[in-house]
């Protein structure tokens, strides 16, 4: 399982934001449009993360990460 701490979730989050604001077409974000942003992102990193760590322990364990 994926845990992220309060200090990278509240960084990611700003670092999505600021591209949500950068974008010329921000005032068409709803509230819940924002938050369906930030939540696929997050959970996005958590698959990238946790499928690092099954190729990290496929090495640890002498095969091939592929």
């Amino acid at each position: 399982m994926i845990v992220f701490t309060e200090e990278e979730l509240t960084e990611t989050a700003h670092i999505i934001l600021r591209k949500i604001y950068r974008d010329k077409r921000f005032d068409r974000y709803l509230d819940g449009d924002i938050v369906t942003i930030l939540g696929s992102a997050i959970m996005q990193i958590g698959i990238r993360c946790m499928k690092q760590e099954e190729q990290e322990e496929a090495v640890d364990d002498g095969g091939m990460a592929s």
